[in-house]
């Protein structure tokens, strides 16, 4: 009974099926036969079959697609690689768990955002480069791949390798890219800060030796000019010192040869006279006595000043009986005690070196004589590992060597300068050393 109610209600929808499709054609239903009603129904029932088995699978296509979507949404959210999928202005659109887990932001943070925002700022034009190549119609259905720095939430950096191909919507149009985000091991982390320092160094290298290639031809240059300088300056300064030298040679060898041999003989003459003389009035006697004297004063001063210039006995027996020499005089001239004391002097020293020891100290002592107001003066001249070593002390005044050395001139930093020069042009050191009421000490090294 249910089964013909069925087919009742069927035949019945059929048969207003049939009736619409007659009118739609324009034909009058009443004029239509039981025959013609009859196969109308019979084609509308197979069609209505055909339309059932459509839908069914339509249904079926309907309930694939669902499900592939649902496997694809599921293999996409749990994937161990990070997704995300950007517009074609690079906005993130969507992202999965993995994703999240390495930008360490939560999904509404990331989405509505632009990708580039994430990266570090010295990885930018490599991923506009990348993105901007795999966007080409050339490219389509290829993939790429590039190592990046994420900024993470935390502030601190993780390297990820991306791997990214373009989407197209219907008629080719392009609509954006998908992204696999891929976290790279510590050890290609290690090895992509090394490539990067390597890198980094390398450009700071090329930097700096372009810089100090500069900077060396300008030193070079300068050197150069330096060392012309100084080669001026000494082969002057030796000059003068030799023109000295000569000057001091050629008077005091005119003192003593002339003048003296020219007051020896006025007092000969003076002495002839003399005997010469009988019973000469006293007055008269006298007054010969008085010009002797007064020769014999400038002998003396002669041959002091001839010493001065050129000591005799440092052509004739050497250095250190000069040096204790010009200690005697020290001595029976000024109210100053000059102690010496040598060790291990050879007899015969290079002229030049000599000359130089000799006149540093003559220097010295001349300085602490008019300046210092000392009463002892300590010479200490000794041999030591082939060099000599020469010491000059005084238990004077003392000064105040830096304010001296800053002076433009004078005759007291001239001295120093040329004590200095002696040394430097016998191969020498020079150095002194004075504070104000504690005296002077003169150092000097000279090589044999």
């Amino acid at each position: 009974m249910t089964g013909d109610t069925d087919s009742s209600e069927v035949f019945s929808k059929l048969r207003r099926q049939a009736e619409a499709v007659l009118k739609e054609c324009g034909g009058p239903p009443g004029d239509i036969g039981t025959a013609d009603i009859s196969r109308l129904i019979h084609e509308l029932e197979v069609r209505q079959i055909e339309l059932d088995l459509q839908n069914e699978d339509l249904r079926n296509t309907t309930k694939d697609l669902q499900s592939a979507r649902d496997e694809y949404c599921e293999l996409y959210e749990s994937a161990p690689a990070g997704y995300v999928t950007l517009d074609k202005d690079g906005i993130i659109k969507r992202v999965n768990a993995a994703a999240v887990d390495l930008f360490q932001y939560a999904p509404q943070d990331l989405i509505g955002r632009k990708f580039d925002l994430f990266l570090h700022l010295d990885d930018l034009p490599v991923y506009y480069k990348g993105m901007k190549n795999i966007s080409r119609r050339d490219c389509r259905g290829n993939q790429d791949s590039i190592d990046v720095r994420l900024s993470m939430k935390a502030g601190e950096i993780r390297y990820v390798r991306l791997q990214f191909c373009a989407q197209y919507k219907e008629k080719d149009a392009f609509s954006g890219w998908r992204l696999a985000v891929i976290d790279i091991p510590p050890q290609k982390k290690a090895e992509q800060e090394l490539r990067r320092a390597h890198d980094d160094l390398e450009n700071q290298v090329s930097e700096r030796t372009a810089e100090l290639s500069e900077k060396n031809l300008k030193l070079d240059h300068l050197n150069k000019n330096l060392v012309e300088e100084q080669k001026r300056r000494n082969y002057l300064s030796k000059k003068l010192v030799e023109i000295l030298e000569k000057e001091r040679r050629e008077m005091a060898a005119a003192l003593h040869d002339e003048i003296g041999q020219a007051m020896a003989k006025i007092n000969m003459d003076l002495d002839f006279l003399k005997d010469r003389l009988k019973a000469p009035p006293c007055d008269f006697i006298n007054e010969v006595k008085a010009i002797q004297e007064r020769v014999k004063s400038s002998r003396d001063f002669i041959k002091n000043l001839s010493r001065s210039y050129r000591p005799s006995v440092l052509d004739n027996i050497g250095l250190v009986p000069s040096i204790e020499s010009m200690c005697d005089d020290i001595d029976e001239s000024y109210p100053v005690n000059c102690h010496l004391f040598t060790k291990d002097i050879p007899e015969k020293i290079n002229d030049e070196k000599a000359l130089a020891v000799y006149r540093i100290i003559q220097e010295a002592v001349t300085n602490a004589l008019k300046y210092s107001g000392a009463k002892n003066i300590f010479v200490n001249l000794i041999q030591k590992d082939g060099s000599i070593m020469l010491t000059i002390e005084d238990d004077g005044a003392g000064f105040d060597y830096a304010a001296l050395s800053n002076q433009k001139d004078g005759k007291e930093k001239l001295g120093l300068l040329i004590m200095n020069e002696r040394a430097v042009h016998a191969d020498g050191e020079f150095r002194i050393e004075s504070q104000v009421g504690k005296g002077t000490q003169v150092f000097v090294e000279i090589p044999l």
